[in-house]
């Protein structure tokens, strides 16, 4: 089988910080947030990251039940029977994380993939699906920690691409 990525990373800000080293959230949403003390939110970037990322990642602690400590972006306007292919830089301490590439249509998830993992260092790993997705969809990456209150666990992130390849 003869593959061709087109189109680079489909996110548009992959890691938790700019060029020049500067926090940025851009583009992802979550439900866990640093709270200062004008009540202002804030996303919880903290100062770790793989080699290759800088110096921001994103830390995700499970919520209590049923809030899930999650964060995702969103991507639109893709075409066709395609792979996509999601590759994440993901930590853990205590037990397991997961990220998950799903399909969404008229405000449904129709289809998801994920991985779960509990490696205490970081690591690179990733997942392919081939869907057939229409113009209206829309693809989410979403990384998680989980939920629940009897399991301590802290999951970090950095480096998420995902990438269109076409057949």
């Amino acid at each position: 089988m003869d593959t061709t990525v087109t189109s680079g990373n489909l996110i548009a800000n992959p890691s938790f910080e700019t060029a020049d080293h500067q926090i940025n959230y851009t583009g992802w949403t979550g439900t866990v947030y640093l709270i200062d003390s004008s009540g202002v939110k804030h996303p919880p970037i903290v100062k770790d990251a793989p080699t290759g990322g800088g110096l921001w990642c994103l830390q995700l602690v499970p919520g209590w039940l049923p809030v899930e400590g999650f964060s995702e972006t969103s991507v639109t306007g893709q075409t066709g029977t395609n792979i996509y292919k999601v590759t994440v830089w993901m930590k853990t301490i205590g037990s397991g994380g997961l990220f998950s590439l799903e399909q969404w249509r008229n405000g449904q998830r129709v289809r998801y993939k994920r991985v779960i993992d509990s490696a205490s260092t970081w690591k690179q790993l990733s997942l392919s699906d081939t869907l057939t997705v229409l113009p209206t969809d829309t693809l989410k990456v979403h990384l998680s920690a989980g939920s629940t209150e009897m399991t301590m666990r802290t999951v970090y992130f950095d480096l998420i691409k995902l990438e269109k390849i076409i057949q």
